[in-house]
C-alpha cells in the first residue's frame, strides 16, 4: 500500500468518527450554552459558527495527530521492526 492511501484509510475512519460524535454533542452543548449564556444581565446567543468552529478545530486536531503517526509508520523499515521481535 502506498502511503497515501494508507493515509487516505485512517483518515476517512476518524472523520466518520468526529463527524457522529459533533451530530451528538452540538444539541447538548448548544443547550447547556444557551441556558448558561441566559443567566447573565446582557443576554448572549449561542452561534452556529462557534459549534461549526469547534467541530472543524476537533477534526484538524485529529486529522493532523492520526496523519502524523501513520506517515512515521508507513514510512518506518519494517526490517528494523521485525529485528527486534
Amino acid at each position: 500500500a502506498t502511503v497515501p492511501g494508507i493515509l487516505g484509510l485512517l483518515a476517512k475512519e476518524f472523520v466518520a468518527g468526529i463527524a457522529v460524535a459533533n451530530v451528538f454533542a452540538w444539541p447538548a452543548a448548544w443547550l447547556v450554552v444557551k441556558r448558561w449564556l441566559g443567566g447573565f444581565a446582557y443576554r448572549a446567543t449561542p452561534s452556529v459558527w462557534t459549534l461549526l468552529a469547534a467541530g472543524g478545530l476537533a477534526l484538524a486536531m485529529a486529522l493532523l495527530s492520526v496523519a502524523w503517526r501513520s506517515m512515521r509508520a508507513a514510512r518506518a523499515n519494517p526490517v528494523e521492526s521485525l529485528r527486534y521481535e
